[in-house]
């Protein structure tokens, strides 16, 4: 049984993406970690000034230059209403 929620088989896909006990933060956070690289690297492609190490990396909702706008997790005007309603990261030019 798996050792954080003793509930279910302990596999490698168990714990990468079916655990409930690791499904209230640690999924996030990983997911959030994830987008903050890609941020970064489209921040370096850009040459949009950012910090040498990509894990002190704190994405800004907006950014602009003079050849892109970038947005992270700026949420997306609907005519309804819908509980995800928020992007990844984008870029325009």
């Amino acid at each position: 049984m798996c050792r954080i929620c003793r509930k279910q088989q302990e596999t490698i896909d168990h714990l990468v993406s079916r655990c409930s006990e690791l499904a209230k933060k640690e999924y996030t956070q990983r997911h959030n970690r994830t987008a903050a690289y890609i941020h970064w690297k489209i921040f370096k492609h850009y040459n949009i000034n950012v910090t040498d190490k990509y894990y002190e990396h704190e994405p800004k909702t907006v950014t602009e230059n003079n050849d892109a706008t970038i947005l992270c997790d700026k949420p997306i005007q609907t005519d309804r209403e819908i509980k995800a309603n928020r992007h990844g990261i984008s870029s325009e030019r």
